[in-house]
């Protein structure tokens, strides 16, 4: 009895101390990163003569790599403030895309996206009290490359249509065009 206890014991140690080697072994395919870049909203403003139709963009994202070519992304973007004389607009977008990247497994890839976006738009000013929530296709193409086996950077240039438009707010697509990085959890 008492050796299949002390067998037993070392089992477990052996199981143990062999745990952390094997999770070493297994690559991770889940990433997230952020980004940052400039908005141009089409038309943008009711009076597009006075119209700044540029603002700031933040993103934040997360993805999963199904192989070597596709991944699934979810995002959530904030698409920046365009105004005019009397009037401003924000909007903020969350969104589910696919990504394929080719080549495979090389330092420098080109990529595609395609998905759905959920926008929810602002007015104030002239357009106080107009808020809208949208729902449309995204599309967008960009660069990757890849600095050290966990660290990525991006450059991409992305559209949204229809973000905005309906009853309260002038219609608009956001185009995007963005820089940032990604951190593979390998």
């Amino acid at each position: 009895m008492r050796t299949a206890n002390l067998l037993g014991i070392a089992a477990l140690a052996a199981g143990a101390l062999a745990a952390p080697a094997s999770a070493q072994e297994m690559t991770s395919h889940v990433y997230a990163g952020a980004s940052a870049g400039r908005s141009h909203w089409y038309p943008g403003c009711s009076d597009s003569g006075d119209c700044d139709n540029r603002g700031n963009v933040l993103r934040v994202f997360g993805g999963y790599q199904i192989n070597g070519i596709f991944a699934a992304e979810l995002a959530f973007s904030n698409l920046g403030i365009i105004q005019d004389a009397d009037s401003r607009l924000k909007a903020h977008a969350w969104e589910a895309v696919g990504v394929a990247t080719w080549p495979p497994d090389t330092k420098l890839a080109v990529y595609g996206k395609f998905g759905v976006f959920y926008s929810k738009a602002e007015g104030s000013g002239a357009l106080a009290g107009g808020k809208e929530t949208n729902n449309a296709p995204t599309l967008g193409a960009g660069l990757e490359l890849e600095l050290t086996r966990h660290i990525e950077l991006r450059g991409e240039v992305q559209h949204y249509w229809n973000i905005v438009g309906g009853s309260t707010l002038p219609s608009s697509g956001i185009t995007v065009l963005s820089a940032g990085a990604v951190w593979r959890f390998r």
